[in-house]
């Protein structure tokens, strides 16, 4: 719920978005890797949102797998 109201209700996307607004929207996910982070990453994916999320070094492979389009690794662990 905590993911869906930050990217429905407070980001104002939409959660079944049209075929030809799919791709249109991005979300930035900092901590891509952590509970929430990898939760947002597969329903941002699900809601057709280009995702460019942030993670550790170590985590940049997993988060990749989730489905983020982009990764911006920290230069952490």
């Amino acid at each position: 719920m905590t993911v869906y109201g930050c990217l429905v209700d407070v980001g104002h996307l939409p959660f079944r978005p049209s075929e030809t607004d799919k791709g249109k929207n991005s979300v930035l996910i900092l901590g891509g890797s952590g509970g929430a982070g990898s939760q947002a990453i597969q329903l941002a994916k699900m809601m057709g949102l280009n995702v460019v999320a942030s993670c550790s070094k170590a985590s940049e492979e997993m988060v990749k797998k989730l489905g983020a389009d982009e990764v911006s690794p920290l230069g952490l662990g």
